[in-house]
């Protein structure tokens, strides 16, 4: 009997034990539970000058519309939210939305140069955070934003200054028989463009299906016909092009400005080799 008495008593003690860890850690066990209709929801917003493209070449591709309400519930940093910004558009804020009760306590751009973005927290008490671009070479960003709760959430910027058009729907389609990949490229008429624009250099990058490539030049199709109006300041679109067959799997297009040009020498496209697009997809990656 001593001993079923001694078993059942080390049994409760277990047991109080137990109960006792939970109650002196219970925030971290709570932490974790969340309810059914709970949203962590985010408003992004361009500061300054708003980007508003006013013409296409024609209508096989669409600009990016961004919705800037979004829930960046159950993001990750391998699997962020997403939007597409147009790249002169160096200013966006960020703030919880009414519904989201937690308040941001810190922003951090992931894997680029600690000067590649300057973050900014408000002074207006509005719990807002403004996120300035440096330059064009950081084109695609992940941020991770830490909440009061001491929960992360993740956004990537995609940051735009072509958008990628091609001439057929399948590149194993009989027409048309010359196929083409169009890279539509929105220009600053007085940072880029002027009496310039058709000297802008544009190296194509062709991956084939067996994994070889070569590089090439881009030929111009359209220069400066199209405009993107922006307050007083005008924006010219010039149109490059390079021809694909059914062996070509992936096209980079990587726009750079000429070395005797009196502006700043750098990559317009963006980081790596530019623009990237995927015949079989049809997706394209900042």
């Amino acid at each position: 009997m001593r001993k079923v008495n001694l078993k059942f008593k080390r049994l409760i003690c277990f047991f109080i034990a137990i109960i006792l860890l939970f109650c002196l850690d219970k925030n971290n066990y709570l932490h974790q539970v969340k309810a059914d209709n709970e949203t962590h929801v985010f408003n992004i917003s361009p500061v300054g000058k708003i980007y508003t493209i006013t013409e296409k070449f024609d209508n096989t591709y669409s600009i990016p519309d961004n919705n800037y309400t979004l829930d960046l519930s159950n993001t990750s940093r391998n699997s962020p939210a997403e939007i597409t910004e147009f790249i002169y558009q160096t200013k966006l804020k960020i703030e919880p939305n009414t519904t989201n009760n937690a308040t941001i306590t810190n922003i951090e751009a992931l894997d680029v140069n600690e000067k590649a973005v300057t973050i900014t927290s408000s002074t207006d008490n509005d719990n807002s955070y403004t996120l300035e671009f440096n330059s064009f070479f950081y084109d695609n960003v992940v941020f991770e934003i830490t909440d009061s709760e001491n929960e992360k959430y993740y956004l990537k910027i995609n940051r735009y200054a072509a958008i990628i058009s091609t001439n057929f729907d399948n590149i194993d389609d009989p027409t048309p028989t010359t196929k083409k990949v169009f890279a539509n490229l929105y220009l600053d008429e007085k940072e880029e463009a002027g009496s310039e624009v058709v000297n802008l250099t544009t190296l194509i990058k062709k991956v084939y299906n067996d994994n070889s490539y070569d590089f090439d030049y881009a030929s111009v199709e359209l220069n400066g016909s199209q405009n993107l109006v922006i307050t007083t300041n005008t924006y010219r679109a010039c149109q490059f092009s390079t021809e694909v067959d059914s062996n070509v799997k992936e096209v980079y297009f990587i726009t750079t400005r000429p070395h005797w040009t009196s502006k700043t020498n750098g990559i317009i496209t963006g980081s790596g080799m530019g623009v990237k697009y995927d015949i079989s997809t049809k997706k394209t990656t900042y």
